[in-house]
């Protein structure tokens, strides 16, 4: 077969073209020909337009996008394609191995190396390579397959969007990497695959992202040869073995590897088991993995979501509806449980600015976003929890109307920063059960107050819940609390707090509740049904005041 036959054959069969001609350095540093690996293989035939990768180290999958690639430009016309690395060492590598590639393919073509780019004059096709920040991308660019590679550990995560913007209609794209930490841009990508991975990929549009995960037992090379079967397992090797049918061989390199590591913590980010495992910074979270993996395994599932207003004078909920497409439900409001009656509840509320930081501005330390969260005070349960971008006297509006829904629940906004706004709305409108302090901090006594020499410290809190949750003391139910507990590390100047561009409302929401409950906060009897009549301030024009919605309202 000459190569205007082999050519035309590999335009419609990309993989026999790679396996036939082109060949690479094997980890024994041996010229070999390229045969896919497993998990190449595996990935190979679920390519999708868009895919997302999440994988261990060294598993192959940029060396497989930089060959389909290649082979694209050898056999079809116009495309522009465009490989992203993280750091110019990367960038290096991946342009030496496509011209490897191209030197040492049995299948000779023209071609030309200028720079970061290589171009194929016989199909007007070209690669270009290089590294996150080094250029920005448009409309104008034209592209028809990227690849960007370690994403998680770009610095400039925004230029995906670019890359997007100059993707033709039948472009192809890839984003793969190792993980570098929960709530970041590249696990909220992650996620937002997850989610819609089920959904027909007509109603997906370019710019949603098939998720694939490859944990490290998908490499053949992670094993060493067991002299004999293994005597014991730990409760997690069973587990794996349980669940990926892992051989002792796998196992013991899984042993051997942790022994080698400098770090044996880190194994489970660089070698995950499973993409919860790929996110955890290890070492560095506060709060206990396997008590949030606890926690999480026996949270409820959501009641009712939707939104809670004043209409007239009275508390309406609004249910919500979660979209076919994204899968999101907007409401602010999720409930877990109702309110009961003759039950007290405490409502510990977190209150940030309202306003949301620019996508290329680092979230300062007051975030965004504000949060109330139910505790149950007899159980210790988070019932429910109101999440969102919301100024902080209209949030004080919203804590008094889930009071007066939760019996007139002991309200506990953090007052430090913003939160003075919000108790000082709270107290206005006449709400009787906010939280008040004995010692006067920051210019009040109401809220909770939780700056450095306070009583009930940051530290106290973060230490608090850490127990509780340990301990199962305190129950969690909320996803976004589960987000923000992975989230939540200590940093190398020795603080803890949220990773960048993470956010803690509902860690601090959950900190509060943990030493309130833990301190047997008094919650004060509720007298009458009275104190509704004292919140007509919020509309004046009703003299019945602010009412409760009738039983079975959450429709």
């Amino acid at each position: 077969m000459n190569t205007e036959k082999i050519l035309e054959k590999g335009r419609t069969d990309l993989r026999w073209l790679i396996e036939t001609s082109f060949s690479l350095v094997d980890k024994d540093s041996r010229r070999v020909a390229f045969k896919f690996n497993r998990a190449q293989d595996h990935y190979w035939s679920r390519i999708s337009a868009r895919d997302i990768i999440l994988k261990a180290r060294k598993e192959g999958f940029s060396t497989i996008r930089l060959a389909r690639m290649v082979a694209k430009c050898m056999t079809m016309k116009n495309r522009h394609c465009v490989v992203v690395s993280h750091e110019e060492k990367s960038t290096q590598r991946l342009l030496e191995r496509a011209v490897y590639l191209l030197e040492n393919s049995l299948i000779k073509v023209n071609y030309t190396v200028t720079g970061n780019n290589i171009r194929f004059p016989d199909t007007e096709s070209k690669i270009w390579i290089g590294t996150a920040g080094s250029r920005a991308f448009g409309r104008g660019d034209d592209i028809t397959d990227y690849h960007l590679s370690e994403f998680a550990f770009w610095t400039n995560s925004g230029l995906l969007v670019g890359i997007e913007e100059a993707c033709m209609n039948d472009a192809e794209g890839c984003i793969e990497s190792t993980a570098n930490g929960w709530g970041t841009p590249y696990h909220k990508i992650w996620q937002a695959a997850e989610r819609k991975e089920g959904v027909k990929a007509a109603d997906l549009g370019p710019k949603f992202y098939k998720p694939h995960f490859y944990g490290w037992f998908w490499d053949n090379n992670y094993q060493v040869k067991a002299p004999r079967p293994l005597d014991e397992f730990n409760e997690y090797e069973r587990w794996l073995v349980s669940t990926y049918n892992l051989t002792h061989h796998q196992l013991l390199w899984r042993r051997l590897k942790i022994e080698s590591m400098p770090d044996p913590a880190k194994f489970e980010q660089e070698y995950p088991a499973t993409p919860e495992e790929a996110f955890l910074v290890a070492g560095a979270m506060v709060f206990s993995p396997q008590a949030v993996r606890q926690q999480e395994a026996q949270a409820r599932p959501i009641l009712w979501q939707g939104e809670v207003r004043d209409k007239g004078g009275k508390i309406v909920l609004e249910p919500t509806k979660t979209d076919p497409v994204t899968n999101i439900n907007p409401g602010h409001l999720r409930v877990w449980l109702p309110a009961r009656k003759g039950q007290h509840y405490i409502i510990t509320g977190d209150v940030a600015s309202g306003i949301e930081s620019p996508p290329d501005e680092e979230i300062d330390e007051t975030g965004c976003f504000s949060a109330w969260d139910i505790y149950d005070a007899s159980s210790w349960e988070q019932v429910a929890q109101w999440h969102g971008l919301i100024e902080p006297d209209a949030f004080g509006e919203i804590g008094v109307m889930l009071g007066m829904l939760y019996n007139e629940a002991l309200l506990a906004p953090e007052v430090n920063n913003h939160g003075l706004v919000t108790c000082k709305t709270i107290e206005g409108m006449g709400y009787r059960h906010l939280y008040e302090r004995e010692e006067n901090k920051g210019g009040t006594t109401l809220g909770f107050y939780t700056m450095p020499g306070a009583t009930g410290t940051r530290a106290r809190m973060i230490n608090s819940l850490r127990a509780t949750l340990r301990d199962m003391t305190i129950k969690i139910n909320s996803p976004t609390t589960f987000s923000e507990l992975r989230s939540f590390v200590k940093k190398a100047n020795g603080k803890m707090g949220p990773q960048p561009s993470c956010f803690s409302d509902t860690v601090i929401t959950a900190c509060i509740a943990s030493v309130l409950l833990e301190d047997c906060v008094n919650i004060p009897e509720k007298k009458s049904e009275g104190g509704r009549q004292r919140l007509s301030i919020m509309n004046r024009a009703t003299p019945g005041g602010l009412q409760s919605p009738r039983r079975g309202g959450y429709g």
